[in-house]
């Protein structure tokens, strides 16, 4: 998220439980990483991301991948220590 971030929420969903992540407030001046307990993801499992936004301008706020005239809601997860796995055998 970029600016009109305010908050996000991370869940994995499988199908026997539902897994909070993250829940947290967003403050664009400050970039966090957040320790999470171990989970296992299987396939079918999904990972869901919820991003909220606060528009104090009278423009739209618009999505935007490359552009700071925008905004995103994206999450990076890093695993610790490697597996030597691949993306896809995580996904199995």
């Amino acid at each position: 998220m970029r600016a009109a971030g305010i908050h996000q929420r991370v869940v994995l969903t499988s199908a026997q439980s539902e897994t909070v992540l993250l829940d947290t407030t967003f403050d664009d001046k400050v970039q966090s990483s957040f320790p999470i307990e171990s989970v296992r993801a299987g396939r079918g499992d999904r990972l869901s991301v919820t991003c909220t936004y606060q528009n104090d301008s009278q423009d739209p706020v618009v999505y935007s991948d490359t552009s700071l005239q925008g905004e995103l809601c994206t999450v990076g997860l890093y695993r610790y220590p490697a597996s030597g796995l691949t993306c896809r055998t995580l996904a199995q």
